[in-house]
């Protein structure tokens, strides 16, 4: 009961500051850790580590190759310190990445409906007219006003041989801070503040347990 108390505070306090800044100061994953590991020395076992370790090497992969922010990375690495369990076939920490994840999908659904009455903004670009309706899950119009807020982002708009196009491939390379373009509304790939998620996806690891023996018909909690 206390490791997971602990990891909800931790997660509570990095969404806070996601929401606000989008800036999650490193003192929030290294007192949760530090805690966490005093509170839970009697429940490492040499049984968890095989588990932890392939989960870091998981989470090390998705750094190298930029899928995902540093921050969201710690978020993951710190509840494998807050939340050891032995129980089900993955880890808590891996368990809350899949249920987050799975909640992150309705993201660009809901940018996807809010966009399509946005759809005849796109008539300017020269590109087929399902890319245009399939663009609509990833990228939106904005504003200075809201770029300020937003804060990452990147400009999905080029100009190839003077003919306006969309570029979404950023959306897989990764996204920093935008800067701020010289026009406006400007048609934008946006990033979305992903510890709210992290946190509804641990409160699903401990509703619900481990997911993959969900899917097997079975129920482990952590």
């Amino acid at each position: 009961m206390l490791p997971s108390l602990i990891s909800l505070l931790m997660l509570s306090a990095a969404a806070v500051q996601d929401l606000r800044n989008r800036e999650i100061s490193d003192f929030t994953w290294a007192f949760g850790c530090i805690l966490g590991f005093i509170i839970n020395l009697s429940n490492y076992s040499w049984s968890y580590l095989p588990k932890a370790l392939f989960f870091l090497a998981f989470l090390s992969a998705i750094w190298i190759t930029k899928l995902m922010g540093e921050a969201d990375i710690l978020a993951y690495a710190s509840l494998l310190v807050t939340q050891p369990s032995i129980s089900g076939y993955i880890p808590p920490a891996m368990a809350t990445f899949i249920y987050s994840n799975l909640l992150l999908i309705a993201a660009p659904i809901y940018n996807f409906i809010k966009n399509l009455r946005n759809l005849k903004m796109l008539d300017d670009f020269d590109e087929p007219y399902m890319k245009k309706v399939l663009s609509l899950f990833l990228i939106k119009p904005a504003y200075k006003k809201d770029l300020e807020k937003i804060k990452y982002y990147d400009v999905a708009e080029v100009y190839i041989d003077g003919k306006r196009k969309l570029d979404i491939s950023r959306s897989i390379s990764g996204i920093k801070k935008g800067e701020m373009p010289d026009r406006e509304p400007v048609w934008i790939i946006p990033t979305y503040p992903l510890m709210p998620f992290i946190l509804a996806g641990h409160f699903l690891t401990i509703l619900l347990g481990d997911p993959i023996a969900l899917v097997f018909g079975m129920r482990i909690n952590y």
